[in-house]
């Protein structure tokens, strides 16, 4: 599936979350990379599996003294489409599933839910 198609099921997604969900989450960026790079797969992957990643300061652990807060880099989500790709063998309909769940796993991540140990 060429990078175009991919980013547009992506779109649809995020589009289809919930608007009090969406509210609170529209100024994570979200973009999609082809690969984790093997740093990330190190970190974050299992099994070196890595589908996508939440990186920033989960709400939690946030401070804000009086009307200033620590300058911090931009809450981002990447979506790794060869990984997603290759658990779905191709197929496009567990590809948006698998998207789906991605995404809701790392928007958790940016509320402070842990990853399961498993």
């Amino acid at each position: 599936m060429d990078a175009e198609h991919f980013e547009a099921i992506v779109g649809r997604v995020l589009d289809a979350l919930p608007a009090p969900l969406a509210t609170r989450v529209a100024d994570i960026a979200v973009v999609v990379e082809e690969e984790p790079t093997a740093q990330d797969r190190r970190v974050y992957g299992t099994d070196g599996v890595l589908l996508g990643r939440y990186s920033g300061v989960a709400l939690p652990r946030r401070r804000v003294r009086g009307r200033s807060s620590i300058a911090r880099m931009p809450d981002l989500i990447k979506l790794y489409q060869g990984p997603i790709e290759r658990a779905c063998d191709g197929d496009e309909t567990c590809i948006a599933h698998l998207i789906e769940e991605t995404l809701h796993r790392e928007i958790g991540r940016y509320f402070g839910i842990p990853y399961a140990s498993t």
